[in-house]
């Protein structure tokens, strides 16, 4: 039995597919526990596994209120040495056979590199996300004169949580190193259910906070007031359900299990979330993204989507009437729903979360061999 540390972050998305993964080493039989945020110790918890929070760091949050300060929040994050100390102390306390590092975290990663400690990096979305920190391609790899061959500090294994087919960088070779495991599943996804009557679809923007997602969300439920179909939206902490002009046609809630409404929509509008854009695709849903960050991996999502004709690609800042029309133009087209059932049926496949586990067991089983 190996003892198992993940670190994590407050970064909404990211906390699903390294959770999914914990839960299958641990009904593997193997000690799992969490590093991470202290608001993020409710979630983690809840599903049955030990959380520890950073002692020193600067307080993360997914929810801040405005836009620089969300911005000096991420950089104090990817800078915040003291987060590597945390990781440190925590071995300390308790034999750790491996460490799972979300590939944010540099300040983490390169703690445990030069401590020499076994480990994994997570990449909870397209490869490249990973470049941006310690990946061999990455600004900081080159900045410390990285060998191409050497990705996120020499780490044992890289866990690329994706559908590679979709993933820019799916078609290159990498290194041995670096696993495409597949989307951690959020439950075992089956394709969606066409109810009769007027089409049921699912809105959810982010669950963390950026700059005109209020806005965007306002504008998507105005052009709902004129479409035949019923809407589900979910806000996240970031919105009130109460600030917005709700039709109708339409319920909005603060939260709402993406599962429990999954199996029933006929197509999802989102912000290019890596998380729900694999929960929807996993169910052959299409998807119209509206991306709310543009230098994050949501812009890049939306491109790929549109490019394989399982969806459709808007700016944020698109009025009701261009966004209704987007609506019924996917909902009439049968090309955009079979394009997504391709894909689905590809995720299905896999289960991200076996494959990951697969692969941490492959660097332990060598670890004793060695």
């Amino acid at each position: 039995m190996a003892n198992i540390l993940f670190v994590t972050w407050d970064g909404a998305g990211n906390l699903p597919p390294a959770l999914g993964i914990a839960a299958e080493l641990q009904r593997r039989g193997e000690t799992v526990r969490f590093l991470g945020h202290e608001q993020q110790r409710s979630m983690i918890e809840k599903v049955g596994m030990r959380f520890e929070p950073y002692s020193h760091s600067y307080p993360s949050s997914s929810t801040r209120a405005t836009w620089p300060r969300w911005v000096a929040s991420f950089v104090a994050l990817v800078n915040d040495r003291s987060l590597g100390r945390d990781l440190l102390a925590s071995i300390q306390r308790e034999s750790t056979d491996l460490v799972v590092i979300d590939c944010v975290l540099r300040t983490v990663l390169r703690a445990a590199e030069e401590a020499g400690i076994r480990r994994a990096v997570l990449v909870h979305s397209f490869y490249y996300i990973g470049g941006f920190g310690m990946g061999s391609a990455g600004p900081i790899a080159r900045l410390r004169g990285r060998a191409a061959t050497e990705p996120w500090g020499g780490a044992d294994v890289g866990l690329i949580a994706t559908l590679r087919s979709l993933d820019p960088d799916g078609h290159k070779t990498l290194h041995p190193r670096i696993r495409f495991t597949g989307p951690v599943w959020q439950g075992t996804p089956q394709p969606a259910t066409q109810l009769s009557g007027e089409p049921r679809i699912l809105v959810s923007l982010s669950s963390g906070w950026f700059p005109g997602q209020d806005k965007a969300l306002q504008n998507i439920l105005d052009a709902l007031r004129r479409v035949q179909v019923r809407a589900v939206v979910t806000t996240g902490p970031a919105i009130r359900p109460d600030d917005l002009k709700v039709p109708v046609n339409a319920e909005v809630h603060s939260y709402l299990p993406h599962a429990d409404v999954l199996p029933t929509v006929s197509l999802v509008i989102g912000h290019g979330g890596h998380g729900t854009t694999m929960a929807a695709l996993s169910r052959d849903l299409p998807i119209i993204v509206l991306p709310m960050a543009k230098f994050m991996d949501q812009y890049k999502i939306g491109q790929v989507l549109e490019q394989a004709g399982a969806g459709r690609l808007l700016p944020k800042r698109s009025s009701p009437a261009r966004i209704r029309q987007v609506i019924e133009q996917v909902l009439g087209d049968d090309r955009c729903r079979l394009a997504a059932a391709r894909l689905g049926a590809e995720i299905r496949q896999q289960d991200g979360a076996s494959v990951a586990a697969d692969a941490i067991a492959e660097v332990l089983a060598r670890a004793v061999q060695t």
